[in-house]
């Protein structure tokens, strides 16, 4: 709503801008000097203008603040509204801004737990792959014990047979009839005793 003020200050302004519109024309006129009718027109001018301000203020005065109060009263209605929408977009926008943090923390908590969950996981890889080195270790130890003890009997097979086939050719040049006798006697008494026993 506009103030007896404010109205009284527009409506010196606006009074002042009309005066100077009319009397720019007078002025260029009156060097024309036509006499009595150059005055005449002036005075015209001045009641014309008169009247028209009159019949303003008579009959536009309250349809005019009307209007205007109405548009004062719509653009504040058109402000508080959007106020609330601004305060509204404001607490949107805090909710918003709450979430975000509340979202981030909990990103943070999940990441902390999948870091703990991986190094978790990462341990029990690392002591099943130990368990398995370790028993693959034993198992390869094994092996190659095995096949060692392979290799030894293998070994001691051959070196048996070695002998063997050595001896056979070297005891018939080497052993007499008398070391045979000898041999037979003692087999003979370790067989006795063995059967006493």
């Amino acid at each position: 709503m506009i103030s007896n003020k404010r109205y009284k200050e527009c409506l010196y302004i606006s009074c002042a801008f009309l005066l100077l519109l009319l009397t720019g024309d007078t002025a260029f006129a009156a060097a024309d000097d036509q006499g009595w009718r150059t005055t005449y027109d002036q005075i015209m001018i001045w009641v014309n203008f008169g009247i028209l301000v009159f019949l303003f203020f008579k009959y536009a005065k309250t349809p005019l603040m009307n209007f205007l109060n109405s548009q004062s009263e719509g653009l504040a209605r058109d402000i508080e509204r959007l106020e609330e929408s601004k305060d509204k977009a404001d607490q949107r926008n805090k909710e918003l801004l709450e979430e975000l943090e509340q979202r981030d923390s909990r990103i943070d908590e999940i990441k902390k737990r999948i870091i703990l969950e991986g190094e978790k996981e990462k341990e029990n890889i690392i002591n099943e792959a130990k368990t398995q080195s370790r028993l693959m270790l034993k198992e390869a130890r094994q092996r190659m014990a095995n096949q060692v003890r392979k290799a030894k009997r293998q070994l001691q097979y051959e070196l048996v047979d070695e002998v063997i086939s050595l001896a056979m050719e070297r005891l018939p040049r080497e052993i007499t009839e008398e070391d045979n006798k000898v041999l037979l006697n003692h087999y003979f008494s370790f067989s006795a005793a063995e059967e006493q026993e």
